[in-house]
């Protein structure tokens, strides 16, 4: 298990699945030690999606759009509205904000 950890092999099947499997067992552990915006992704959308979009755009700033289905199409996922909100309501984002800056998107930091 010591090699899991060396990096994202992400198109190495067996070394995702093992990443899943370990993640399956030691969901609770796993999730408190990622980012929060990691955490949700992979407790909302399944841990193979989180590794998924740390790989596409890990340690870049991202643009996400503050619109749900809008958020969804850009990170190829399907979040719920309560999970989308909480994950905008986590970055600071709020209604009045929105109105008074007409915001559309918010940057966030994807760990790598």
């Amino acid at each position: 298990m010591m090699n899991l950890f060396t990096g994202f092999l992400i198109d190495n099947e067996a070394y995702m699945s093992q990443l899943v499997t370990f993640y399956d067992k030691y969901q609770t552990r796993v999730l408190s030690c990622l980012p929060w915006v990691a955490a949700e992704l992979a407790n909302n959308s399944g841990f193979s999606a989180m590794i998924q979009i740390i790989q596409r755009y890990g340690g870049r700033k991202l643009y996400i759009a503050t619109n749900k289905h809008d958020f969804n199409k850009k990170l190829n996922l399907n979040l719920s509205d309560i999970q989308h909100h909480r994950i905008i309501r986590n970055l600071g984002i709020t209604e009045g904000r929105l109105r008074n800056y007409k915001k559309t998107t918010s940057e966030v930091a994807i760990p790598s």
